[in-house]
Parts: C-alpha cells; sequence; structure tokens
C-alpha cells in the first residue's frame, strides 16, 4: 500500500512539473564549454568529491585523493596537488606523504592568495586495506609557493565504531578575512556541528554548535552575519523527516536567532542542502528531496528566498520532470543575481548512465535543465571575478577527476568594458584624512597581479601591511586603524605595489 501511495504521488508531480515546463521553453540553458582536462586518473570516487580553488580565471589548485587500488602502493590513500596555470597542469604533488587514508579534502583561497587546505585523516595499519574510522582533522596552507606541514586541527576517539568526521567541511570567508570551518562528527546520538576560526593561518577554539543535523550550509553576508540552513525533523508534530530550517547568528555563531521552519518534509526527508546570498542579500535556499522511500538518493531539487530570513517564498520545483537518482548538487550565484546549479542524474539508484545536467534560475523562473556532460557525476561549480564559470567532476566508472570551465563570461555587455572592470591603476586619498582612530583606503587593479600595500612613518619605517598577495582586477579597499598602537600622532605614508604600478600618498592622524 506505501508503494502504491508513492507511486501515485510520483505520477502527480510528473505531470504537475510537465505542465509547469510549458512556460518556460524559452530559457534556454546550455553554454559552451573547453575541453576537459583530466585532472586525476586514481579510479577512485568514494571519500572524494571533487574540489577547487579558483584563485583567478587562469590559475586553479586542485586537490585530490589517490586510490588504495593503484600501485606502487596500493595502500596508500594521500591527498594529492594539482595545479593549472594558462591550462596547462603541473607535476601532481602528494602533500600528505605516508599519511594513510586522508579523504574529503575541501580547498579555499583567501582573499591574501593564502590558500587553506582541510582533510579528514585516520591512522590506518599499511599492511591493511580495510577503511579505518577518520578520527583527525588535518590543515595544511600554500602561500608564497610553499605549503605548510599539515597539522592536526581536531582530534576525536572512535565511539561505538561510528565514524568521527563525516563528509567534507565546508570552508567560508567573513569580511575579516578570516577562514570559518564547520564540520560533522557523528556518536550515539547524532550527527553533531563543529565550528573553528582561523587568523593569520593559527587556529581558534573548538566549538560545538547546537545543532545536530543530517546536512547543513552557511554563509556570511557583508556585515558577518552567519546564515545557516540544516536539516532536522520536526519535534513531536508526527511523522517528519529532516525538513528545512534557518537561523542566523550576528557573533560567530555563540547565539543563534530563533529557528524558522523553511519546508516541512513529512515522510519525503530533505538529503542535501545548500544556502546563497545575493547583491541585494536576499537568502536563497536549495535543496535536494526524495519521493520513493530512499535514504540515499533523491528525485528532485526545490528553491526558496527570502529577503529578511522570516518569511519564505513558497518553494519552487527547480526541475520540470520527476528524475531519478540525484545523489549530488552544486550551486552558485553569478555578478547578475543569476542562480547557476548542476546536478547528477542516475537512470536510477546507482545504476547507469549517469550524466551532469544544467539549469539556472533568471530571479523567476527555472530554465528546463540541458544535458552537460553523459558518464559524468559529482559537480562542484565557482564563479570567478571575471564571471567565467568553472565546473570539475568526475567520471562515472573509477571516479577520474576532470576539470573544465566556460569558453566565455557569463555576463558581458555589448559596447561595454566588460564586467566594468578598471582601465587603469589608482590609489585615492584615505577618508577620513586626518583620521582617529581608523581610516579607509580605496584603490583599484587593473589587471590581475600580486598586490602589496603598506604603511610607513617619515623616517620610512614600515608600520603595517595592509595587503600582502595576490588580487584579480578589480575596486578594493581596505582599512588601517590604530587601536591598540604605540604609534604617535603625524604624518604617514601609504604606498601601493601592483605589478609595475607604485604610487604613494600620505596622510594624517591625530591623536
Amino acid at each position: 500500500m506505501k508503494n502504491y501511495f508513492l507511486m501515485v504521488v510520483k505520477i502527480l508531480l510528473f505531470f504537475s512539473y510537465s505542465l509547469n515546463s510549458q512556460n518556460l521553453g524559452s530559457l534556454k540553458s546550455k553554454i559552451d564549454w573547453l575541453t576537459p582536462i583530466l585532472i586525476s586518473d586514481t579510479a577512485f570516487a568514494q571519500y572524494a568529491i571533487p574540489a577547487m580553488s579558483v584563485k583567478n580565471t587562469d590559475n586553479i589548485i586542485i586537490p585530490y585523493i589517490q586510490s588504495p587500488f593503484r600501485s606502487p602502493d596500493y595502500r596508500n590513500k594521500n591527498v594529492y596537488i594539482s595545479y593549472l596555470k594558462d591550462g596547462l597542469q603541473s607535476e601532481p604533488i602528494n602533500l600528505t606523504n605516508n599519511f594513510y587514508n586522508s579523504n574529503w579534502p575541501i580547498i579555499k583561497t583567501d582573499r591574501n592568495g593564502i590558500t587553506h587546505l582541510i582533510w579528514g585523516y585516520a591512522l590506518v595499519d599499511p599492511n591493511s586495506i580495510r577503511h579505518i574510522i577518520s578520527t583527525d582533522v588535518y590543515y595544511s596552507y600554500y602561500n608564497d609557493k610553499i605549503w605548510s606541514d599539515p597539522i592536526s586541527i581536531f582530534h576525536k576517539e572512535t565511539i561505538n565504531g561510528t565514524n568521527s568526521y563525516a563528509g567534507p567541511g565546508k570552508l567560508r570567508l567573513d569580511s575579516k578575512n578570516r577562514v570559518h570551518i564547520l564540520w560533522q562528527a557523528i556518536d550515539s546520538t547524532g550527527l553533531h556541528i563543529y565550528h573553528l576560526i582561523e587568523e593569520n593561518c593559527l587556529w581558534g577554539e573548538i566549538e560545538e554548535l547546537p545543532f545536530i543535523s543530517a546536512d547543513y550550509d552557511y554563509v556570511f553576508d557583508k556585515n558577518d552575519r552567519l546564515h545557516m540552513v540544516y536539516l532536522r525533523p520536526v519535534i513531536g508534530q508526527g511523522s517528519d523527516v529532516n525538513s528545512v530550517f534557518y537561523r542566523y547568528s550576528d557573533d560567530y555563531g555563540r547565539k543563534w536567532s530563533d529557528s524558522v521552519l523553511v519546508h516541512r518534509s513529512f515522510l519525503f526527508r530533505a538529503l542535501n542542502v545548500q544556502i546563497l546570498l545575493d547583491k541585494k542579500n536576499s537568502i536563497h535556499i536549495l535543496w535536494s528531496k526524495h519521493l520513493s522511500g530512499s535514504e540515499f538518493v533523491s528525485e528532485t531539487l526545490y528553491h526558496s528566498h527570502s529577503s529578511d530570513g522570516k518569511t519564505w517564498v513558497s518553494p519552487t520545483s527547480i526541475l520540470h520532470a520527476v528524475e531519478d537518482g540525484i545523489l549530488y548538487f552544486n550551486a552558485a550565484i553569478d555578478g547578475n543575481d543569476k542562480i547557476h546549479l548542476f546536478y547528477d542524474q542516475w537512470a536510477s539508484l546507482f545504476t547507469p548512465p549517469v550524466k551532469i545536467c544544467y539549469t539556472y534560475w533568471d530571479g523567476i523562473n527555472w530554465s528546463i535543465p540541458s544535458d552537460e556532460f553523459n558518464n559524468s557525476q559529482m559537480p562542484r561549480i565557482e564563479i570567478d571575478s571575471l564571471n567565467f564559470l568553472h565546473l570539475i567532476f568526475a567520471s562515472q566508472v573509477g571516479g577520474y577527476k576532470y576539470y573544465t570551465r566556460t569558453t566565455n563570461p557569463l555576463i558581458t555587455s555589448v559596447g561595454e568594458k566588460k564586467n566594468n572592470l578598471p582601465d587603469k591603476y589608482e590609489l585615492f586619498q584615505n577618508f577620513p584624512n586626518p583620521f582617529n582612530p581608523s581610516t579607509v583606503i580605496n584603490y583599484r587593479i587593473k589587471a590581475g597581479s600580486h598586490v602589496t600595500l603598506k604603511v610607513y612613518d617619515l623616517l620610512g619605517k614600515e608600520v603595517a601591511t595592509l595587503v600582502d598577495g595576490y588580487q584579480d582586477a578589480g575596486e578594493y579597499k581596505t582599512q588601517f586603524s590604530i587601536l591598540n598602537s604605540q604609534l604617535s600622532s603625524g604624518i604617514y605614508f601609504y604606498k601601493i605595489k601592483a605589478g609595475d604600478f607604485i604610487e604613494t600618498k600620505k596622510m594624517v592622524f591625530l591623536k
């Protein structure tokens, strides 16, 4: 009886989506790609969802896991790093040599050009090929062409044979350029979410957040409000599995707002969830949902959005037909607040053929999905500052990793300067000036380059480094503060170097 009921639901949903799609045929979703580059032929995908860091359009860093079933050492499951610069791939680097059973790499480059890498790790007997429970989260950073030695930032003893590090964590940047990592650890009571904050490549204290969640995602807005979406049942209200909830925090996760129910799942559980912010600070939540009773695979995707986090637009089906076997999806917002979404679609659960599909939201409707890559799965995307869309994915069989990007930017304007990028270098006068205790410095960069912005006293002694790292072409601002400083009142100079451009300006500090 239950299976019959579920079948009827799927049929009704199919016709509903088909009717909706009749009004959306004008939304074309096919896009053009560069020829995909084979990054890794490790023939292993489990515990290694594709990941990448887009430093700029032609500078990509990709971590991946080497197979335990590949010679010369079939037991060696390490994190490897591959670089793509100007379309050329470097020789891979074994970052975790002899760190057996590494898994779930995630990566993020901050606004100073420092790349941060996180992965799970389990001590394993080299004579064994069985999977050993991950009890550690490890960290390494890349700066000035050198990777730091890996350090453990989290350790937890195994509990009843459960996996202490459950899947990849999530890295985000706040407005202060600090890296935040949230990850899940599992014990007999469920999946607990932990939080760590990095500053200058040093990590603070671990905090356990007040969530037990099947899946989650978070993002910081321009005012450093932490927006969180997570999946859990509606407690004490009948049959319910993994409904969608939203909360926010204004102090980096120490205190939280009341939870808001965005969507109630009832028996048809939500499985994976993602949160995005547009330029207007509106919040977008996307999630996958099963319709057939499966705990591991969904057949549809939903989208809801809110301007304040309190009132949510009724969820819209992203797909216009019921699909079989959606395991992974990933979305990003471009400079025009257009949402781009990729997902893998299986013929049925874990049954070939599988393909990567693409759809987008234009602010009103979702386009009819297009097939982008056959025999492929696990899409992950990123949009760079020039609005090129980058995609990394795995092959259907063996988990080979591939990378590609769009042939053109997502946003182009006929007769206008592309993406409104600066046509010259400029360093502006700080404001306010004179100042006490802080001032803001604005500047423009014509082309991507290594940028330094430093402050000097009258004798030419360096007193502060405000910027030191690679930056894409664009407009930037940074703050210089003399809080808790022994500097005296007087004249100071700030100097920028970006490629061949050098300029110095004067500012005055008054106590």
